[in-house]
């Protein structure tokens, strides 16, 4: 009897148990609470889907017009001339650095403009920005090369478009600004990486486009780099012309009495002392000015130099973003007119085993011992 009551009593207190959970699941409370778990799973979900489609959306948009597959053209394409414009002016645009010397001794007397004031910056200090650049092309050539041979001359060539224009834009900040690391970062680094990013693409796509004349299709595009400083030259001159004003003039040294402080020369005008610079005759017939020998205030006048580089770097960078979009690369399928590969590379064939040219990757040429001492020649070639 005791063990029967025993069972009874805990048959009772199971569906007691039962009872009490299915009313908790079953309240409002309860209820309320799984709605909102349900809507932020549900939201969450949402949320995601969301997030993912916008990531494809985006994905898509870089795939459309950046990736590599996006610059191969349509097979039967064969206008491989049109080719060449895109190139050359892309090699144009990053072979300017070449006439920076026209720079160098208009930013030794950026605030005294008609002269070199106190603190302007010295001659070495105006001409290291086209050290940097050359330094930073071969580092970001060597680091990027690989890089821009999976992301195709497209994206490379756009890479290279935002941080040449950026740099020089950059630059002439810091010229207006008189900030020498401004100066630096802007033309001597970032313009710099964009002299490396952009001058290998160019090459490769414009060979590849003439496979039968290599020699005409590299010649065509390297003597763009060539011949930037012949358009940079003129085209830099005349914007800082426009932008460039001469400083005020307060009289000759007759008319003056000025003292020297601390390497700096001052005129007294009232209560006040200013700054000047003595410019002589001789000093003018190297000017592009036309002023009168005499006094000139520091700091009121400007060269020019800093909006026209600006202005340079915004046309620059367009037109290689422009060539990025323009440059394509040939379809696999793609063969010149008259050009038989498979009967040129059997007239070339070596005739010994001790002839072949071995195919190498650029990692494996990294590890090789010529690889440095051709880097150690070509460095040395540069210092002047």
């Amino acid at each position: 009897m005791l063990l029967r009551s025993t069972f009874a009593h805990l048959r009772r207190n199971r569906r007691s148990s039962i009872a009490l959970k299915t009313n908790l699941q079953c309240s409002p409370a309860n209820r309320i609470i799984d709605s909102l778990s349900s809507r932020r799973y549900f939201s969450k979900v949402s949320k995601d889907e969301n997030d993912e489609e916008n990531a494809n959306k985006t994905n898509g948009f870089f795939d459309k017009y950046f990736s590599k597959e996006a610059t191969v053209a349509p097979e039967g394409y064969k206008n491989r001339w049109a080719m060449v414009a895109p190139a050359f002016l892309t090699h144009m645009c990053i072979g300017t650095p070449w006439a920076w010397s026209i720079m160098s001794g208009t930013l030794s007397r950026e605030l005294g403009v008609v002269g070199s004031a106190a603190a302007d910056w010295s001659f070495q200090e105006s001409t290291f920005p086209l050290s940097l650049v050359f330094a930073l092309q071969g580092i970001s050539a060597a680091l990027g090369g690989s890089w821009a041979l999976k992301a195709g001359p497209r994206k490379a060539m756009g890479l290279a478009g935002l941080c040449f224009g950026g740099g020089l834009v950059m630059a002439g900040v810091g010229i207006n600004m008189h900030s020498l690391p401004l100066l630096y970062t802007g033309y001597g680094v970032l313009a710099g990486t964009g002299v490396g990013l952009a001058y290998t693409p160019p090459v490769q796509a414009l060979i590849s486009w003439f496979p039968d004349k290599k020699g005409l299709a590299s010649g065509l595009t390297i003597a763009g780099f060539g011949s930037g400083g012949l358009v940079f030259t003129p085209l830099i001159t005349n914007l800082m012309d426009k932008f460039s004003k001469v400083p005020e003039y307060l009289g000759s040294t007759d008319q003056m009495k000025t003292k020297l402080e601390n390497g700096r020369l001052f005129v007294d005008l009232g209560d006040a002392s200013k700054e000047v610079i003595n410019v002589t005759s001789a000093e003018i017939a190297k000017l592009p000015y036309h002023i009168t020998e005499g006094l000139y205030a520091v700091g009121t006048g400007a060269t020019g130099a800093g909006t026209a580089l600006s202005i340079c770097g915004a046309m620059f960078g367009t037109v290689i973003l422009s060539s990025a979009f323009l440059i394509k690369i040939p379809h696999k399928n793609y063969k010149p007119d008259g050009w038989n590969p498979q009967k040129i590379e059997k007239s070339n064939q070596p005739t010994s085993e001790m002839s072949q040219t071995p195919t190498v990757t650029a990692s494996e040429v990294l590890k090789t011992p010529q690889f440095y001492l051709l880097g150690t020649v070509f460095f040395f070639a540069r210092v002047r």
